[in-house]
């Protein structure tokens, strides 16, 4: 394996993982939160996700 796509790949696993955490903490504040700024934050997410 060449080393930039070792490093590409070790890369997209970080990004992955900060996106999983970031989608479990949004999940707990629009628990306990009505504040559509979440929802909105969490779609902008989404599409940032799609495009890559």
């Amino acid at each position: 394996m060449e080393h930039g796509s070792k490093e590409r790949d070790d890369l997209k696993r970080k990004l992955d993982d900060v996106v999983d955490l970031f989608n479990a903490h949004l999940h707990h504040k629009k628990a306990w939160s009505d504040n559509p700024y979440y929802d909105r934050v969490q779609q902008r997410l989404n599409k940032i996700m799609e495009d890559k």
